[in-house]
């Protein structure tokens, strides 16, 4: 009987019992489950609906109606798999589910026993990242004439379906979902199959899938459906994102987590840290995110099958030069005697392989390199996508050149980076196209071919222009291992020398820079960046703290001359642009930018006061080392872009042997 309760539900402030209802304390049992079916499938309110199933549970209890405690247990699980608040309240509620199920069964309700399979069968799926269980499910409700029954097991059959090989059973699911949506009655029902819809076009990497978006939030137009509309903005966030426009989308990553919290979506946290990550992780800022990405890894209500957050935590701890921390997260994704194939192939698999690659890229691990080659290969026409279309890093194609780069195999990443360069363009994922055609350039300084290292430069030059555009920074790129002949061990980039053409210079003449390397020789106007790349390129092979770099008045290895009166009348000029920068940002509400504003000023305020007892005193290690990362990255980054538009060749080659964060190097490529 309850099949039908989302079409007999009486309004809120209905006295009158429904049909062989029990009253029991302030209302009908039955009446409590109607209300929590409405804003459950008509108005997608997780929070009003599981205080209205509660209520019903407990009154229902109280009242031995096992048949009402059923319904209300299946109503408390809500419309997704593994929607939880907490580790008890899914202990409670799969208790609940198992007691109901076994209740109908004796009771012979064959429509609520098969619900309650369904939803039992999908929680077991989840754990595994399988499926089997809940297709078999499926199978017994197409034998139901009811079509509710089977329209519940079909959206949970779609959500065991993430395994990026199960493409095409997906799209049958969805299918069929819609067209047993129109039976229903239920607007819930058409609402999560065209949503399923869109969602299978985003993991597909069609063309259509924005249309598709587009339609389903004309759809939620006319009356609100809180779930679905949390879930179109995670993805209309995921889409500002591919856009390459970072700003917007951190904003709006902002009320769609508010969104979801309205709504009661037990994701809405991690969700949000997931568009962070991917935020940051195209503006090089990545590595301040690890405090909460280790939060959330370790999280004890996190997707079991979720390895997401471990990946990005190794690699958010490599970018930010923690080198030892980022190696410890890999091993926790491959230890005791595993292999990166025992991973569940669940719907952050791509997410989490694509974190791995770039993380042991950092690192140097070789093994991960080739372990994660061969698992992706089959997946190289698909965007590495997390869950129901939540964050997208643009094509497989990147991080099987990234690991070719890795395993020493230039010519093969250079295949593979062209490809994802296309892919990620078709896309309309700018910034992975952007950082795909950088690793292109990086890969492209090893050719033997002159051709090709021309090329490099080409290439390089267009992808620092086109991240100052996106508002960009582009991440580290170490020099890859040269392949080891009969077994040897591979020299480590940082004992690398320059070899022909001797060690590159960079010297300061009155404004201009006088830089040499690989037997040429330009000349760029002065900035700030520039006086650190000449203290790298003094310094091979030494890590240098970015802190000393910003604070030291001479910095090593560099005349006195170097921090001049000319450069105190540049820095005097920048703080007037700063200040400019924070009254418009506190003017628009644009936080993020007036902190990063507040930040570069304090910088070079510091460096023109002639003692060091200033507020950055009081700042702590942390901040005063974070905020000298950003800086010295910015300028460093400013330095290499002038040099690549005089001579792209020479920009390329450089941007691959520098690598900045809270410590800095410059590391030259084997000759």
């Amino acid at each position: 009987m309850f099949a039908q309760i989302p079409e007999m539900a009486a309004r809120p402030g209905c006295d009158t019992p429904a049909a062989g209802g029990t009253v029991c304390g302030a209302g009908p049992v039955e009446r409590l489950i109607a209300e929590g079916a409405l804003a459950l499938w008509q108005d997608g309110d997780l929070r009003s609906s599981r205080m209205l199933f509660e209520g019903a549970y407990q009154r229902a209890q109280r009242c031995e109606n096992p048949s009402a405690m059923a319904s209300a247990a299946l109503g408390l699980s809500g419309l997704w798999v593994h929607e939880y608040q907490s580790l008890t309240a899914a202990a409670v509620t799969l208790d609940r589910l198992r007691r109901a199920a076994r209740t109908a069964q004796a009771a012979q309700d064959d429509g609520l026993a098969l619900r309650l399979r369904a939803r039992l069968a999908a929680e077991t799926d989840h754990r595994s990242a399988g499926h089997a269980a809940m297709l078999a499910v499926v199978e017994q409700a197409r034998r139901t004439s009811d079509p509710v029954v089977l329209a519940e097991a079909l959206n949970l059959a779609r959500q065991c379906l993430m395994d990026p090989a199960a493409s095409e059973l997906r799209r049958h699911v969805t299918r069929d979902l819609l067209a047993v949506s129109a039976h229903t009655r239920r607007r819930g029902d058409l609402l999560l199959g065209t949503l399923w819809g869109a969602i299978d076009l985003i993991l597909d990497g069609s063309p259509d899938a924005e249309r598709s978006v587009a339609g389903l939030r004309a759809l939620l137009s006319s009356r609100r459906h809180l779930a679905v509309d949390y879930r179109v903005r995670a993805i209309e966030v995921m889409l500002e994102i591919r856009a390459g426009r970072l700003e917007p989308a951190e904003r709006r990553a902002e009320r769609c987590a508010a969104a979801g919290r309205a709504a009661g979506q037990s994701a809405a946290a991690t969700w949000h840290a997931a568009h962070l990550i991917a935020i940051r992780w195209y503006q090089g800022r990545v590595g301040e995110l690890v405090p909460m990405i280790r939060k959330i890894a370790a999280a004890p209500n996190l997707s079991p099958v979720d390895y997401s957050f471990q990946a990005w935590l190794a690699l958010a701890s490599a970018a930010a030069g923690e080198n030892r921390d980022a190696a410890a997260a890999l091993a926790g994704l491959t230890g005791h005697g595993q292999s990166l194939a025992a991973i569940p192939r669940s719907g952050s698999w791509l997410v989490a392989m694509y974190g791995i690659v770039e993380a042991g890229y950092l690192l140097g691990q070789r093994e991960i390199a080739e372990q994660a080659y061969r698992l992706l290969l089959p997946y190289a026409a698909l965007p590495a996508t997390a869950g129901p279309a939540v964050s997208c890093f643009g094509s497989v194609e990147h991080a099987l050149g990234l690991a070719r780069l890795t395993l020493g195999d230039p010519r093969g990443a250079a295949d593979h980076l062209t490809r994802a360069v296309t892919h990620n363009t078709a896309l309309g994922h700018f910034p992975a196209a952007t950082l795909a055609r950088a690793r292109l350039a990086h890969a492209l300084t090893h050719s033997p071919d002159p051709a090709q290292r021309n090329r490099a430069g080409q290439e390089a030059a267009t992808a620092h222009h086109d991240a100052h555009d996106l508002g960009m920074t582009l991440p580290p790129t170490p020099t890859p291992p040269t392949p080891s002949p009969h077994g040897a061990a591979p020299r480590h980039p940082a004992t690398a020398t320059a070899t022909g053409t001797g060690a590159p210079t960079c010297r300061r003449h009155g404004r201009h820079w006088q830089i040499t390397a690989a037997g040429r020789t330009i000349h760029v106007d002065h900035c700030r960046g520039l006086t650190y790349l000449a203290v790298l390129l003094a310094n091979p092979g030494t890590e240098i703290p970015a802190l000393e770099l910003t604070t030291t008045p001479h910095p090593i290895g560099i005349d006195a001359g170097v921090v001049d009166g000319e450069a105190t009348i540049e820095y005097r000029e920048r703080l007037k642009e700063l200040q400019q920068e924070i009254e418009r940002c506190d003017a628009v509400g644009d936080q993020a930018g007036a902190i990063r504003a507040h930040a570069e000023r304090d910088m070079l305020l510091a460096r023109l006061r002639p003692t060091t007892d200033s507020a950055d005193d009081a700042l702590s290690p942390d901040a005063a080392e974070e905020r000298a990362r950003i800086a010295v990255g910015k300028a460093i980054r400013r330095a290499l872009a002038r040099i690549i538009d005089a001579d792209p060749q020479m920009g390329a080659l450089l941007s691959a042997s520098i690598h900045t964060g809270r410590r800095c190097i410059y590391l030259p490529l084997e000759g």
